[in-house]
């Protein structure tokens, strides 16, 4: 019979450690959810990956055909309870991890959303395919969207402004605008008048600043977005949409003194935008610089010389000023090649500055030569696009003045000439009259004692001068530590008062009425810690948190496990006091 006895414990061993393997290669989990499994065209969902029994960050890249994708980062998601049955407390941790995606679907139809597979702790984890239906915004006679440039075509850096018209004819909220093609340019919203309302609207997650603007019978909006475009070929802005809820219907609802009222139901909506372009040219080849650098707009160039008086080898600064750029961040080719001769520069020079359309760039340089009588004309080729050709502009001349250049020999740093005679030698000389200092006769000695030494020497002094501090130290203590002493004497008492008369209130309790008991015991315990604080011990906590769940988690506990359970707290209440002391 012994040996039966010890099969069944080998067997039931062997049972355990399979279940536990089970369990532990199930722990591990991976579940992919939509927000939405229907989209408007140009609104977005949110897709959510669920790593279950691990906190292992993950964030997995994804390509999804027909939708963009925008990571929106991850968070632990871990949750811990605590249960407490016939007084054995379990606690229960679950581990978990959660990233998301932002998905903007690019066209109409039935998306599949692939299996997602992921490595975590040496294991390899993949999610369930997801479904996304994807809706055709409709046009709407009581809403539109209305895109428009201000001309046909512009040239590379050439600005373009692009005006978007929002106009509506029913009430509606959360308007939201999506313009795909727009989130890759240089673009930047241009002011409103002072005089028109303003409201901020998101395009493609951003905030522009819209103004009113009514057109005939219905309300409007909107903004005027400025263009740079880098590159040749065009700008073409489809499959615009804009999201909104509006109403669509009432429902009768009773209001709190109980009369009927109609209420407006809003519900989502997405109607499409008109499709606009604008043709982006590039610098023709005709007649183009053979220096040209990409400078266009209408160029002016200053240039500042500080000092313009100077000797050979002198540094001076010069500041170039380019204004009316199109494209403040085009290069600037070092300044050595428009400068000539008899002028040193350095091959580094400070970070240009920008402010606008401005770029201002600061050069030391150093003048080498005593023939150099000026800064020359510096002058920059660069594209006209309002004139459609290439042009050159120039700065003025700066006139300088080279002074001569005096050779000091080190016989004059000496102080003598080159024959040896004294050249303007400063010898010193015995003053006839003031005090000698190096006199040291007797009587100068005498009665020489410092003030101060004397003064340290007196016992009066002494004790005069310890009078303010010995009598400050005495308020101090009279008007601050000994209220503090007081009130922590006064609080040790009223704690244990307190304490005394919650043992005293609890010592004969009918405890038939578990839950009822528990729940005030609980509430009454949770007043005392509020005014006193928990006491820094890892066993008391353990048995507040089985009280906790003894009394909202509804567990079953026994009228002698709830008067157990109420005397550890008040012991271990008593014992934190005591330390506390």
């Amino acid at each position: 019979m012994k040996l039966i006895a010890t099969g069944k414990q080998i067997l039931l061993f062997l049972i355990f450690l399979f279940t536990a393997s089970v369990l532990s290669a199930q722990g591990l989990s991976l579940t992919a959810e939509l927000s939405d499994d229907q989209v408007w065209l140009g609104d977005s969902v949110q897709l959510m990956l669920y790593l279950q029994g691990s906190e292992e960050a993950i964030s997995p890249e994804l390509n999804i055909p027909g939708v963009n994708v925008e990571p929106l980062g991850g968070t632990v998601r871990s949750s811990r309870s605590v249960t407490s049955i016939n007084g054995k407390v379990t606690e229960d941790i679950r581990k978990a991890y959660v990233c998301s995606y932002r998905l903007t679907p690019t066209s109409p139809g039935r998306i599949v959303i692939p299996s997602i597979e992921v490595n975590v702790e040496g294991q390899t984890l993949k999610s369930s395919q997801a479904v996304l239906a994807v809706r055709e915004p409709a046009a709407s006679d009581d809403f539109s969207l209305e895109l428009e440039f201000d001309r046909n075509a512009v040239y590379i850096d050439e600005r373009v402004y692009l005006k978007i018209g929002f106009f509506y004819g029913q009430s509606l909220r959360t308007l939201e605008l999506s313009i795909p093609g727009l989130e890759g340019l240089n673009y930047e919203s241009m002011p409103v008048d002072d005089e028109r309302e303003r409201y901020e609207i998101l395009i493609n997650g951003n905030p522009v600043i819209f103004g009113r603007d009514d057109k005939g019978n219905f309300a409007g909006l909107s903004a005027l977005i400025s263009i740079r475009p880098e590159m040749a070929g065009q700008i073409l802005l489809q499959r615009s949409t804009a999201s909104f809820e509006s109403v669509s219907g009432y429902k009768r609802v009773q209001d709190f003194f109980g009369r009927i009222q109609n209420q407006e139901v809003y519900s989502r909506t997405v109607i499409p935008g008109n499709t606009t372009v604008v043709d982006v040219l590039p610098f023709p080849k005709f007649d183009q610089p053979e220096d040209f650098f990409g400078l266009s707009g209408d160029i002016d160039i200053d240039v500042v010389v500080t000092p313009q008086e100077v000797h050979i080898g002198d540094p001076i600064t010069l500041t170039l000023n380019i204004n009316k750029m199109n494209n403040p961040d085009v290069a600037i080719p070092p300044l050595g090649r428009y400068l000539g001769g008899g002028i040193d520069i350095p091959d580094t020079r400070a970070s240009a500055a920008i402010n606008g359309s401005t770029k201002t760039i600061t050069q030391t340089i150093r003048i080498s030569e005593d023939w150099v009588t000026e800064i020359p004309t510096i002058t920059f080729p660069y594209f006209d696009p309002d004139a459609e050709k290439y042009k050159n502009a120039s700065s003025a001349a700066v006139p300088l003045t080279v002074l001569e250049t005096k050779i000091v020999t080190s016989a004059e740093l000496e102080g003598v000439s080159q024959t040896g005679d004294p050249t303007g030698k400063v010898l010193l000389e015995r003053k006839k009259e003031g005090i000698y200092h190096n006199y040291t006769g007797k009587k100068l000695l005498q009665d020489s004692i410092p003030v101060i030494e004397r003064l340290q020497s007196s016992f009066l002094i002494k004790f005069l001068l310890l009078v303010p501090p010995a009598a400050f130290i005495a308020v101090l203590i009279l008007t601050r530590i000994r209220p503090h002493i007081r009130r922590r004497a006064s609080a040790r008492i009223d704690k244990h008062r307190d304490l005394r008369k919650l043992k005293k209130q609890w010592k004969k309790v009918d405890f038939s009425n578990v839950h009822d008991v528990l729940k005030l015991f609980n509430r009454q315990v949770s007043v005392y810690l509020e005014r006193w604080g928990l006491p820094d011990d890892d066993k008391l906590i353990h048995v507040l948190e089985a009280l906790e769940a003894a009394v909202y988690g509804r567990v079953e506990i026994e009228p002698l496990q709830a008067q157990e359970l109420t005397a550890e707290i008040l012991i271990l209440l008593d014992e934190g006091v005591k330390d506390a002391e």
